[in-house]
């Protein structure tokens, strides 16, 4: 059997650690658009202040993967899904063959139509690239506009202010 798990997020880690209590013999890849290893997304604007590094922001539940005989595949941003064939197709060309396939990729923001005719004059925090770019903008600007009232949105702020 072969488990496909698209996610490294919590989600993700927990389906592939079930498929593996579930299945002992089974083949579990966790392939994810993440090219680290994974991480706490609610922890991000800590990044950005700069109160926490890398280090600090790994999920421990995804410490033991390789222990369990966990493959994460990292750099693979899912593009098609062909259930007749039981294939996903990946941006980087290849594609992985499933038994069960769970999608666990999470939300993604959505951009308010009075910004899409604005590119580059705002930027997402949804993943580490993100941060690191949040931050390295705000280093460089007198003002910042967060927009979304979300935990994550309201620990942005909190981040901007620290940095001042």
């Amino acid at each position: 059997m072969r488990y496909l798990i698209l996610g490294s997020g919590p989600a993700g880690i927990a389906a592939a650690k079930a498929a593996r209590k579930l299945d002992k013999d089974a083949e579990v890849v966790l392939a994810t658009e993440e090219h680290a290893a994974p991480y706490l997304r609610p922890l991000l604007p800590d990044l950005v202040s700069g109160e926490r590094d890398l280090s600090a922001v790994a999920d421990p539940q995804g410490k033991d993967l390789a222990d369990l005989g966990i493959r994460l595949s990292g750099g693979k941003r899912a593009r098609r899904v062909d259930t007749a064939r039981n294939r996903v197709a990946f941006s980087d060309g290849s594609e992985e063959t499933y038994n069960f396939l769970c999608v666990a990729t999470g939300g993604r923001p959505i951009l308010p139509l009075a910004l899409m005719g604005a590119p580059g004059s705002f930027l997402f925090l949804n993943s580490l690239g993100d941060a690191q770019r949040v931050r390295e903008r705000a280093m460089r600007s007198d003002t910042t506009v967060v927009y979304g009232p979300g935990y994550l949105g309201i620990e942005a702020a909190r981040a901007m202010r620290k940095l001042g």
